[in-house]
C-alpha cells in the first residue's frame, strides 16, 4: 500500500483505517493494553529463566539473531543468566550478543559444555532447531508466542 497525490489507493487506505478502528487501534487503551501485555511477557520469561537458575540448572541460547539480541537486552540477561549462545554463522563466533557479556560459539561448543536448558532465540525455527539437536538431551525454553518449556 502507498499514498500518492492523486489518491490512487484511496479505497485501500479507507479499508485499512476502518480495520484499525474496528480492532480498537484508534483508542489509546489499545496501546496501553499492548504495553501491559509486552511487560507481562517479559516478566514471564525473566521469571522462567530465574526459576531454572535457582534450581541449579544451566541455560544456553540458540540463535544470535537480531531478534534474539533485542530479547536478551529487553530482559536484561547477562552471562549469569544465559551462559552462552550457539549460532550457525561463523562470522558470529567468538563475539558477544550486543549490549551483553554473553559469548557466541559454534554448535560443537554445546556438546562439550554441559547445558540443561536451551533458550530458542530463533523461535520461528524451533522445530528445525530441535530436530538438529535431537541427539542431545536438552529441555527447551520457547519464548514466543507464549513462554513454555519443552522436554523431549
Amino acid at each position: 500500500m502507498y499514498v500518492s497525490k492523486n489518491n490512487q489507493n484511496d479505497k485501500k487506505i479507507k479499508m485499512q483505517l476502518e480495520y484499525e478502528k474496528n480492532i480498537g487501534m484508534t483508542d489509546f487503551k489499545y496501546f496501553e493494553d499492548y504495553s501491559t501485555n509486552v511487560k507481562n511477557h517479559i516478566n514471564s520469561l525473566q521469571n522462567t529463566i530465574k526459576k531454572i537458575k535457582e534450581n541449579g540448572f544451566t541455560i544456553a541460547g540458540y540463535g544470535a539473531s537480531g531478534r534474539g539480541n533485542v530479547l536478551m537486552n529487553i530482559c536484561k540477561f547477562n552471562s549469569n543468566d544465559i551462559s552462552f549462545i550457539i549460532d550457525e554463522s561463523p562470522e558470529r563466533y567468538n563475539r558477544f550478543i550486543g549490549g551483553t557479556d554473553i559469548p557466541i560459539f559454534n554448535k560443537d561448543y554445546i556438546i562439550n559444555n554441559k547445558t540443561d536448558y536451551l533458550l530458542i532465540l530463533a523461535w520461528n525455527d524451533t522445530e528445525m532447531i530441535i530436530e538438529k539437536l535431537k541427539s542431545e538431551s536438552f529441555k527447551y525454553v520457547i519464548p514466543f508466542p507464549s513462554v513454555k518449556i519443552l522436554d523431549k
